[in-house]
């Protein structure tokens, strides 16, 4: 509890808006989800902190911190490389589906 609280110290000290902030327990864990769009804030039994929906972050506290602009930014990259991995059309097939 101690980690969740210093947690809710961070985001009140940084202006956001802890109305919608939910703390479940999942048996071993408690997950902490600030509002919708963020991503979960898992804290364990020792206050260890893991944010499930990141794939990578130096130090896990600064990403529960600054977690919706990091997991806004993870999505943007997957997005750009969805849309960037997608082969292009052949020109013969267009071609001949308009025909």
């Amino acid at each position: 509890m101690q980690t969740i609280e210093k947690l809710k110290e961070g985001w009140t000290a940084k202006g956001v808006n802890l109305d919608k902030l939910t703390v479940k327990d999942d048996g071993k864990f408690k997950l902490v989800v600030v509002a919708e769009g963020w991503p979960t804030v898992q804290v364990g039994p020792t206050g260890g902190i893991t944010v499930t929906e990141l794939k990578s972050y130096a130090k896990a506290f600064d990403a529960a911190m600054d977690g919706l602009a990091l997991f806004e930014k993870q999505k943007a990259r997957e997005q750009k490389k969805a849309t960037t991995a997608a082969p292009a059309q052949p020109v013969a097939e267009k071609q001949s589906a308009t025909a």
